[in-house]
């Protein structure tokens, strides 16, 4: 009650608080520049009203997609639920009081871009907005790289085991392939053994097979481990790029 008036001035937003206060379970705290700003930066419908306009619905659709995004995040909840128990007795707030608590601090702490608080120019909306896009281009190009990565993991090129397999170098002449010490292939050239790196020997132009299934072999596995890097160096990079954002 306000200093001298007669009546109780409330509106919805005072009641939604209450029924928090009374069933934490089924009910979110409302702000409106905190609502606003994770509405704006989501793409949500921002225009939730205000006063007896106030449309909770729509306002409670953004943060039930919010409870139900929080389900992949099980060490979160668990932070919270201990925090719960400690502070607030084991209150059961079926993750509500959670849900707000995410959307105010990301406004109190000024986690968005300038372009999503109050008082931002037009300008930093539209590098806010512009940010925006290449953050959701990065994270579908990271999918996409991520995706062909463990495809290709899914089904490894073998080391080929050559042991035996007859060997020529520009050099050294003919030689035997000896059984492998690692990511090394060893050959024996009438005595004198010589290593070289199975990812890259064949490459160089100074071995050659006599058998073309062998060079097929080593060829393969070359391609295996060169796709490989190169995905983990783009996904490397894509994420580091991603990071500055």
């Amino acid at each position: 009650m306000f200093p001298r008036m007669t009546k109780y001035t409330m509106n919805t937003a005072n009641a939604v608080f209450f029924l928090n206060l009374w069933e934490p379970h089924a009910n979110y705290f409302y702000q409106a520049s905190e609502a606003k700003a994770w509405a704006d930066y989501f793409g949500y419908e921002a225009d939730f009203g205000g006063g007896t306009a106030l449309d909770l619905p729509r306002y409670y659709t953004m943060c039930n997609d919010l409870l139900h995004a929080l389900e992949n995040y099980p060490e979160i909840i668990a932070l919270h639920k201990a925090y719960a128990e400690q502070e607030l007795g084991g209150i059961d707030d079926a993750l509500h009081l959670l849900v707000y608590d995410i959307l105010h601090t990301a406004y109190a702490e000024q986690f968005y871009p300038k372009g999503y608080t109050r008082g931002s120019t037009s300008r930093e909306r539209a590098k806010a907005v512009k940010e925006k896009a290449d953050r959701a281009e990065l994270c579908i190009r990271i999918g996409e790289c991520e995706q062909e990565l463990q495809e290709l993991l899914a089904n490894p090129a073998a080391l080929p085991d050559l042991t035996g397999c007859k060997i020529n170098h520009k050099m050294f002449g003919a030689g035997t392939v000896r059984p492998a010490e690692g990511q090394f292939m060893v050959i024996d050239f009438n005595g004198t053994l010589k290593k070289f790196s199975y990812t890259a020997s064949m490459n160089s132009g100074y071995l050659s097979a006599e058998d073309p299934n062998v060079e097929a072999r080593l060829q393969a596995y070359q391609d295996y481990n060169k796709d490989k890097d190169r995905l983990e160096k783009e996904l490397k990079n894509l994420k580091a790029e991603l990071v500055k954002l």
